[in-house]
């Protein structure tokens, strides 16, 4: 990494750990074959909702090389940005996407165009399929990087699977995406647990301490939001 023009924090390229009481929801996990055949995949939804976790599963199913990026406010600066993709391919496919990194590093850093191709082409030349997950991106406030997507993102390289986890919708042209069909969306409404889910999270968990009609009443006054239910379970476990 040394060739990068920032100093690249490498926790940032590994994904969060997996809770141990994660649950299978094979509803959402269906969905991984479509990451696998479009560009983009949208994550988008407030705090607690399961967005990175689902996003880990989904690459553990496809079997795809991946690359992490958990991005702060910091990685708002294009070539920061930049440099943390490259290091994030580079931990999957070693000494790739050489050329973007020299540029990134010169005095004059070209063009968002210039940039867009080079950093393609050398992406569309790694020897296998990627998929690449931008953990926070709601972090990222630059119309320059929203800019940079979205035309990576008109011609792609057909290696790639792009995955933007986020708690709001992100700058990029998301209707024009959603026209083609080059977009899958997994939001809010998607990521609440139904009541089945609720009450099988609770029997694991907590077997049958916890009757049917009490779990129907936490299901319905956390109104399918998973973390509120994780809080419960956590509190109900310690009485």
């Amino acid at each position: 990494m040394s060739d990068l023009p920032v100093q690249i924090i490498r926790s940032k390229l590994y994904p969060p750990p997996m809770a141990a009481d994660t649950v299978r929801r094979e509803r959402l996990l269906s969905l991984a074959q479509t990451v696998a055949d479009v560009p983009l995949t949208l994550v988008s939804a407030p705090a607690g909702y399961g967005k990175s976790t689902l996003a880990s599963q989904w690459l553990e199913m496809l079997g795809l090389r991946s690359a992490w990026v958990s991005l702060d406010t910091a990685d708002s600066d294009l070539t920061q940005f930049l440099s943390y993709i490259v290091a994030a391919v580079r931990s999957t496919f070693r000494d790739c996407l050489s050329e973007s990194a020299e540029i990134l590093k010169s005095a004059a850093v070209p063009s968002a165009d210039d940039l867009t191709g080079l950093l393609c082409n050398e992406i569309e030349a790694l020897a296998e399929p990627i998929a690449l997950v931008l953990e926070d991106y709601h972090q990222v406030s630059s119309s320059d990087i929203d800019d940079f997507l979205d035309a990576v993102l008109k011609h792609p390289p057909r290696n790639l699977h792009l995955i933007v986890v986020t708690r709001r919708d992100p700058g990029l042209s998301i209707s024009a995406l959603r026209a083609l069909g080059t977009l899958c969306e997994v939001r809010m409404r998607q990521l609440e647990f139904r009541e089945d889910e609720t009450r099988a999270f609770i029997r694991a968990n907590l077997g049958d301490a916890i009757t049917d009609d009490e779990i129907r009443i936490l299901h319905e006054r956390t109104e399918g939001w998973p973390a509120a239910i994780r809080l419960a379970r956590l509190a109900a476990g310690e009485q």
